[in-house]
């Protein structure tokens, strides 16, 4: 739903092809006029030395104008002629949202990604507290009558017999890890030991690098060099051959190999479009490379909210994902602002900078441990159990009994996955 929005603005407040308006029966193609208007545009030289905004915007922005003293002036440009081959009428024409009132095309945008991030942490939060929705988060939460109900419920649905042994171990080994380990929810839980604090803060960023990417790409279809409807079309068949993609990778190599696959390449393509764009077939080879884009920013958005779930440990697991998803909207409204001022600026900026982003969390991505075929955590005891690739945490030591004790426990004391695992095979459908 979200996603509308955001699109239906893209094309609703599309900035089609201007530049400043001569006469009252002007036409942006009108050959007559644009010979006046090519004498009246400010020279390179001079936008280049008084302008702080890219030789393109000071032409189609600024005109000369000659005073009554014969003085040539440089002033902006009053009234605007569109080009109108795909657009009839946009809200840019209407509330002239260009050249220094562009601000407000990112601006009414934004209003949307603001709601959505404050949503997103109380909504998340009143989820960890609010909301019990599985065995797991009963279990973390020691309502253990409720697990058994539920437990009890689920088998008698399969047709199994419940287990009141193994029920009996699991919460004996249950409430040794709660005496062992204060199960504090709240966002301050996020960063109450140095693997979880680094395990999330990574996590924040990666949200913001991907929203920052995923919107940044998205919401700039318009200006592929093509239709903008065909530019659209491209851009969405290329997202859902990213997510059919993820569906036959993510479950034989992993979360973070992919991710940072994905992350490195939309880097690597994205800083080559600064050659790209003086070469003599710019026009077909920056639409080609705007769509790998838009693949491996889709591959990698869609990553991150898999891997993302599979490292918060269970009882904070929305308030994680709700600080996630709120850090995630700076992105979002940092990427549609970028597309709009960072461009005035230089044509080749805002994709230079979804690139080096991209290439730091895809660089930072590889300290997180991958989450393939294991547990998911319950306790940040768990959590920390993980660890943390190339990185050393004092105060914190991982042996190999350690973490042998903890994801392969012996049949004296099974742990919730192999209990329903072993007596609930269909469990999780029910539940779904």
């Amino acid at each position: 739903c979200n996603l509308v929005v955001v699109y239906t603005w893209s094309f609703a407040a599309a900035t089609p092809s201007f530049r400043c308006k001569l006469h009252e029966n002007d036409k942006i193609y009108d050959t007559n006029t644009l010979i006046l208007f090519n004498q009246s545009q400010p020279d390179e030289t001079y936008c280049k030395t008084h302008m702080k905004i890219s030789v393109q915007e000071c032409q189609r922005c600024y005109m000369e104008i000659k005073s009554n003293t014969d003085i040539i002036e440089i002033q902006p440009c009053k009234n605007y002629v569109f080009d109108r081959t795909y657009y009839d009428y946009t809200l840019v024409e209407e509330w002239l949202m260009i050249c220094d009132r562009t601000v407000f095309r990112s601006a009414v945008q934004n209003v949307f990604f603001i709601g959505y991030m404050i949503g997103s942490i109380v909504f998340g939060i009143m989820a960890d507290n609010l909301l019990p929705e599985s065995t797991r988060w009963l279990l973390v939460k020691g309502q253990y009558q409720q697990v058994e109900k539920l437990l009890r419920k689920i088998a008698k649905t399969n047709k199994r017999t419940f287990d009141k042994e193994a029920f009996q171990r699991m919460k004996t080994e249950q409430e040794k890890n709660t005496t062992n380990t204060a199960q504090k929810t709240g966002i301050l839980s996020l960063f109450q030991s140095k693997v979880i604090c680094i395990i999330s803060i990574n996590l924040f960023f990666q949200w913001f690098v991907q929203n920052l990417v995923y919107y940044g790409v998205s919401q700039n279809t318009g200006s592929w060099g093509f239709d903008p409807y065909l530019s659209f079309t491209m851009s969405a068949c290329v997202e859902i051959l990213a997510i059919m993609v993820l569906h036959l990778i993510l479950n034989r190599i992993g979360r973070k190999i992919p991710y940072f696959t994905a992350g490195f390449c939309f880097s690597i393509i994205a800083l080559l479009t600064i050659p790209v764009r003086n070469s003599p077939n710019q026009k077909i080879l920056i639409f080609i490379m705007n769509v790998m884009l838009k693949f491996f920013a889709s591959a990698s958005y869609g990553i991150i909210y898999i891997y993302s779930n599979e490292l918060f440990p269970t009882h904070l697991r929305s308030t994680g994902m709700g600080l996630c998803s709120m850090i995630a909207r700076i992105g979002a409204i940092l990427g549609t602002t970028s597309n709009d001022m960072l461009a005035r600026l230089w044509i080749n900026l805002p994709t230079v900078l979804y690139g080096i982003v991209s290439l730091v969390g895809a660089l930072v991505v590889l300290m997180l441990p991958e989450t393939l075929n294991k547990p998911l955590p319950q306790t940040i005891e768990d959590t920390e159990q993980m660890g943390l690739v190339c990185i050393h945490v004092r105060g914190f030591r991982r042996s190999p009994e350690t973490e042998q004790e903890t994801y392969n426990h012996d049949d004296r004391f099974p742990n919730e996955d192999q209990l329903l695992n072993k007596q609930l095979k269909a469990s999780d459908e029910l539940e779904i």
